[in-house]
């Protein structure tokens, strides 16, 4: 079969973060704590789930692609709690393909919430993940990377997809087993021996005519200017090498998570090759999208959809849209208060060199301040835009 007769409909949810519900043992301080600083839904992420899969079997998809982050933290239960959820989809004949986000392997801080404390609970391996996820991509591949989780599938006649790992769950450090802290690594890269299988990879798939999608958790174009200087980790390392090899061999699009926000970004080479960018926003954090993609031979369609319905109990009168903008609203203070904290060290590289003997950026404590108070509002709207994208689609 040639990309010309390649006819196909493909859908994408990404960074599900599922938390299984023998994680949240009682409600407390812990867990209002942990909500009071992130942007997720995890309490509602199994209702979102179940709707996401519902609403992937009306679509009639033949193809689903779920570009990593699975779970909150790696927790074995929740990872064993997703390919259950995932299920129907399979029995539908509906090939499923995964591959780990940086929360989903090998993470100290898989824990469960007790009231005003959490306790540390099983996390997986590498292994582990490839042998849960057998029946999602993993037991049906063409190639397998000997270094990393990538692997390539041909889950339609034709049509190669390559499925990156560029996680870097192997630098996640421990209290527990004798580190000094406990981290979980958000950037990624991809490993030189991944990158050399890669390059072999997509030679054959060129040489046999297939047509080939990419997908890797992390961004490998920006998405906005200085994403690389303010959001660093979410771009692979060497993103603008990454992205030339790309289009020499021949891989034009690719489909992303990580960032929580839906977007498309483009690169072009000198010689007239591109690479396009499909990022996907997680269905737990607003507005909850995921995306259904028609193919047919050379051309492709995309359409963006919203969860909008869940079972589980929101506030009388209130739509789950609504209430899932007001989880963003409700946590934007402390998560722009983080963000000053955690890349204040670096502001002052930006005052050009001649305006550094009379422009003083304010101490961190007093640029939060003067933050809040003066730009809080319109850094929400920002904010709440970007993870809507179709940005100048706004009023």
């Amino acid at each position: 079969m040639t990309a010309q007769t390649i006819k196909t409909k493909i859908g994408v949810i990404s960074d599900l973060h599922y938390t299984h519900p023998s994680l949240i043992v009682e409600k407390g301080a812990a867990l209002e704590n942990y909500l009071s600083n992130d942007r997720k839904l995890l309490v509602e992420s199994e209702a979102i789930l179940k709707e996401a899969v519902a609403n992937l079997l009306e679509e009639n998809v033949n193809i689903v692609l779920i570009p990593g982050d699975l779970t909150k933290d790696g927790e074995k239960v929740s990872h064993r709690g997703v390919a259950h959820l995932l299920k129907p989809l399979r029995e539908k004949g509906i090939k499923i393909l995964v591959i780990p986000g940086n929360h989903d392997i090998n993470n100290p801080e898989a824990v469960r919430f007790h009231g005003d404390s959490t306790q540390q609970v099983e996390t997986i391996s590498d292994e582990e993940f490839a042998e849960i996820y057998t029946d999602y991509g993993y037991g049906n591949t063409i190639s397998r990377d000997k270094h990393s989780l990538s692997y390539v599938s041909e889950p339609v006649d034709g049509l190669r997809i390559l499925c990156l790992d560029a996680c870097k769950y192997d630098q996640n450090t421990f209290v527990s087993l004798g580190d000094s802290h406990d981290e979980c690594i958000t950037g990624g890269a991809l490993k030189p021996e991944t990158e050399e299988w890669l390059r072999t990879e997509m030679q054959v798939a060129r040489i046999l005519g297939k047509q080939v999608l990419g997908m890797i958790h992390h961004n490998v174009i920006e998405h906005f200017a200085y994403q690389s200087v303010f959001a660093t980790p979410y771009l692979v390392d060497d993103f603008t090498k990454v992205q030339q090899y790309f289009m020499e061999y021949g891989l034009n699009i690719i489909f992303t998570g990580h960032f929580h926000s839906s977007d498309i970004a483009r690169v072009s080479n000198p010689y007239g090759q591109s690479l396009h960018e499909i990022e996907t926003g997680s269905i737990v954090t607003y507005p909850c999208p995921y995306r259904i993609i028609d193919i047919n031979g050379e051309n492709m369609a995309i359409k963006t959809k919203y969860i909008e319905h869940i079972d589980y109990p929101l506030p009388e009168g209130m739509d789950f849209q609504t209430y899932a903008a007001q989880q963003i609203e409700r946590g934007f203070n402390e998560m722009l208060r983080g963000f000053i904290h955690e890349y204040y060290p670096t502001f002052h590289a930006y005052v050009p060199r001649w305006a550094r003997s009379f422009v003083t950026i304010p101490h961190a404590e007093e640029l939060t301040d003067i933050v809040m108070s003066h730009l809080s509002p319109s850094a929400l709207n920002m904010l709440l835009a970007h993870y809507r994208g179709n940005e100048n689609l706004l009023d």
